[in-house]
């Protein structure tokens, strides 16, 4: 499976919930 890398995370993650990183 292909591992997402941090920035994906954080920028999907803070698309989602700006308050948190």
């Amino acid at each position: 499976p292909s591992r997402t890398t941090w920035v994906e995370v954080t920028l999907i993650h803070r698309r989602t919930s700006p308050f948190i990183i």
